[in-house]
């Protein structure tokens, strides 16, 4: 009983104080004699924690998920394509890609706000000879192939301006590392 004290602390301790059973779990009736104690939880500051972490996490999501009675900072509601403008660290290079799906766009929403770093890797099939949103190259990724991924090969890493020379890029993908999410803004 005493670890169980020292772990659960003492409305625990009031709880099972007749019978032995497994931690997170109410003893059954048929271990109490028929009868449950009745404590007030309120007064347990274990409780007390975790139905503020319950709380927060459940308003937290609402507000993510746009079911709250508002919306969290940084959010876009689905209104239609977006674009994300992305740099890349280690040359400071900035590329844009379209963004179809709406958890694409959330993901990127996160990534922008620092509420996430995984999947944190922007993967897509290369589109040569059009630039499409990606302004400034003469290829983009094909939104519809667009993807954000927690591990990806070595090979499709690299920086957007290296993209562009067909002759040195052997393969069909593009997904740089390192990354940072600048902008998400909806496409017009």
């Amino acid at each position: 009983m005493k670890v169980m004290e020292s772990f659960f602390g003492t409305s625990m301790q009031r709880k099972c104080t007749k019978t032995r059973f497994l931690p997170g779990r109410p003893p059954l009736p048929s271990e109490t004699g028929g009868n449950h104690a009745q404590t007030d939880d309120r007064e347990d500051p274990h409780m007390r924690t975790l139905t503020a972490i319950l709380a927060g996490t459940a308003a937290t999501s609402a507000l993510l998920l746009g079911t709250g009675p508002a919306l969290a900072a940084g959010h876009v509601q689905q209104t239609g394509a977006h674009i994300a403008t992305i740099q890349v660290f280690s040359s400071g290079d900035i590329y844009r890609v379209e963004l179809l799906k709406q958890a694409d766009v959330d993901q990127a929403v996160r990534l922008m706000n620092g509420q996430a770093t995984h999947p944190g890797i922007p993967i897509g099939d290369i589109v040569r000879g059009s630039s499409g949103v990606n302004t400034g190259y003469d290829w983009h990724i094909d939104p519809a192939t667009f993807q954000w991924a927690d591990s990806t090969a070595e090979a499709c890493d690299g920086q957007p301006h290296e993209v562009s020379n067909a002759g040195e890029w052997k393969v069909k993908q593009y997904c740089p590392w390192t990354i940072k999410v600048v902008a998400v803004t909806p496409e017009n």
